[in-house]
């Protein structure tokens, strides 16, 4: 066949492509510019296919950080991904539908957060569902909240390292009936602020404090 060779070891070099009957070994990088009609490192089931299989290192390193650097090396990814070890995300993850988890809920840790030069707590609930506040002085609350934060639940625990005057509470927290709400605020005190989130504009919020 013109413009073609081909060498013992079972490579098949022509004009329309590279054909190998055994494996390839690359030490280096390797860079596609046609894309990839198969897979690599082994099957679809393995979550190695065509779409970033070119960014897999090797198959023992197909999690770390090196083969998965941005969402755009498996953007779209159109199959089933099971992962037996741990994922760690250093970063933040966004799902667009819905995520499940099956067996204990995943709840990480609370942020901890002072107040700035203005006494105000910004709190933004796309990084968390629980922040405890240092409570000090005068402070108030300013609270953002994305899209895919609707839905979401948590708290706001409110920690008096001194005695404090909070303000008035922003717009788009709602208490029951529009009620203010008479806080802890001697030294020492912790009281807790649950919210859920309904809309972007809307948080109903419910205050825990001293009984009695």
């Amino acid at each position: 066949m013109a413009n073609e060779f081909i060498i013992k070891n079972g490579l098949k070099v022509q004009q329309g492509g590279i054909q190998s009957a055994g494996g390839i070994g690359v030490t280096g990088s390797l860079a596609a510019t046609g894309g990839f009609t198969g897979s690599l490192l082994g099957n679809a089931s393995t979550a190695t296919s065509a779409s970033f299989a070119a960014y897999t290192n090797t198959a023992g390193s197909a999690t770390t950080a090196t083969s998965a650097a941005t969402a755009s090396y498996i953007n779209p990814l159109t199959q089933n991904v099971s992962i037996a070890g741990d994922l760690a995300v250093t970063g933040s993850m966004n799902v667009s539908g819905s995520f499940e988890v099956f067996g204990t809920r995943v709840i990480g840790a609370p942020t901890y957060l002072n107040k700035d030069g203005s006494n105000v707590f910004n709190i933004d609930l796309g990084i968390n569902t629980n922040f405890v506040l240092n409570g000090t002085g005068t402070w108030t609350l300013n609270v953002t909240v994305p899209s895919y934060a609707v839905a979401q639940s948590g708290a706001f625990i409110i920690k008096n390292s001194a005695t404090t005057t909070p303000g008035a509470l922003p717009a788009n927290l709602k208490t029951p009936n529009g009620q203010s709400i008479a806080w802890e605020t001697d030294s020492g005190d912790i009281s807790v602020l649950s919210y859920l989130v309904v809309d972007t504009s809307t948080v109903v919020v419910n205050y825990i404090g001293n009984f009695g």
